[in-house]
């Protein structure tokens, strides 16, 4: 159980966190979610605008919703968590699982925000880390020990 290559997919690349977008409610909280009625975010890669989306955020039944709008038409609840030392942690409830989680993430060529483990995300670095394996495998050097030797170096 476990061995070498257990849990590592070399034929399918799975899609990264960084490849999407991603809503990331302290960013929504901290830009005035909660005092706004209405807004856009709107993403940048290398200083570049990428992507916007406009949201409404409405309250139903003393749940907040927080509604996309164009291109998607997607609504999200938010939920929260009583603190210790008194005030409320907002979480957004993904649509699909109802998880509560901090992100979510629009794969390319997907139609809706969801969480990491519903998309089946992974992130930059998990991959990275394991990519001279199959050198060090060819050159006879267990894979623990290969990445040990780069780290010497």
């Amino acid at each position: 159980m476990g061995g070498f290559g257990s849990g590592r997919h070399w034929l399918r690349k799975r899609t990264t966190v960084e490849e999407c977008l991603t809503l990331d409610i302290n960013s929504l909280i901290r830009g005035d979610l909660l005092h706004r009625s209405f807004g856009e975010v709107r993403w940048f890669r290398r200083g570049v605008e990428t992507d916007s989306i406009t949201y409404s955020l409405k309250e139903r039944e003393s749940v907040h919703v927080l509604t996309l709008h164009s291109p998607l038409n997607q609504d999200i609840s938010l939920v929260t968590t009583e603190l210790p030392w008194g005030g409320k942690r907002y979480w957004f409830s993904c649509p699909n699982c109802k998880r509560r989680v901090g992100r979510l993430h629009l794969p390319p060529g997907r139609s809706y925000f969801l969480c990491r483990r519903c998309y089946d995300l992974t992130y930059e670095s998990c991959q990275e880390s394991h990519r001279f394996d199959r050198v060090f495998l060819m050159m006879g050097i267990p894979p623990g020990m290969g990445a040990r030797l780069l780290k010497m170096n």
